[in-house]
């Protein structure tokens, strides 16, 4: 006696797999720094910058943006019980030390998703030296789900309903 019922599993259990796979989205976090500058109070600064996860331990980044005329292309994270964030035109190991061109900024608890106001900040001359006053880090994931998640999901439902169908007739 043939078992007619099972034909359709090995086909049932592949649309499972797809439709049930989970669709892994990348988590950008923005971190977002507004001040002023401390030689000229009425020049403002915003500027942001997205990294993949957030940021908890000690490392460097690329950076990319411009503070009057003075491009800066390195960023740098302490850790520590008082992170402290530090831009540069050239690599820096410290936040109190750096190249000309360079300036830091300390946020208290600024490990996690949320809006800091800063403890003590800094800057090497010639140049801009922007005073940070707030730091806003936010997550930028998009809870709309992507197109091909839902293409896949569809096809799933089809070949479901297909085999229902045939099951029926």
């Amino acid at each position: 006696m043939k078992c007619h019922f099972l034909k359709g599993v090995p086909f049932v259990l592949l649309s499972a797999f797809f439709v049930l796979w989970p669709i892994r989205a990348r988590a950008d976090f923005m971190y977002a720094f507004s001040g002023q500058d401390a030689n000229n109070i009425s020049t403002l600064y915003n500027f942001s910058f997205t990294e993949p996860s957030l940021l908890t331990t000690t490392q460097s980044f690329p950076v990319s943006f411009t503070l009057g005329s003075v491009s800066f292309t390195n960023g740098d994270f302490i850790a520590g019980s008082n992170p402290c964030f530090a831009f540069s035109t050239a690599p820096i190991s410290s936040c109190t030390s750096g190249t000309n061109h360079s300036f830091f900024a300390v946020f208290p608890g600024a490990t996690a998703v949320g809006t800091y106001s800063i403890l003590s900040g800094g800057c090497t001359n010639p140049g801009p030296c922007p005073f940070l006053s707030s730091l806003t880090i936010s997550n930028t994931n998009s809870p709309v789900p992507e197109p091909s998640g839902l293409l896949l999901l569809g096809s799933g439902v089809l070949a479901v309903a297909g085999m229902v169908k045939r099951r029926l007739s």
